[in-house]
């Protein structure tokens, strides 16, 4: 597979790839793949594996689903697009 990276460019036994995780599954996978240690970012609802607690949280929501029921999420998403605001 051709990365379009001229060969001069790349640095063998180097990746400075880093990577931001927004959604749970995706860090959950991310782990998995061994990359954690590429791993720059995580979201607020990002918890799991526990290595995941000792990442920087560079993302939030703006309603507490933790303390919420489905019904209650609903209705404050609804609240966030009634005022004109983005609910992510």
């Amino acid at each position: 597979m051709d990365s379009g990276i001229p060969p001069s460019e790349i640095k063998e036994g180097r990746n400075h790839m880093k990577i931001c995780s927004l959604l749970p599954s995706g860090t959950e996978i991310l782990f998995t793949l061994g990359l954690g240690d590429q791993l720059a970012g995580v979201s607020d609802l990002c918890d799991y594996p526990p290595a995941t607690r000792s990442k920087q949280v560079v993302s939030r929501s703006k309603v507490d689903s933790s303390v919420l029921s489905s019904d209650e999420v609903e209705s404050e998403m609804l609240k966030l697009l009634t005022n004109g605001e983005n609910p992510l």
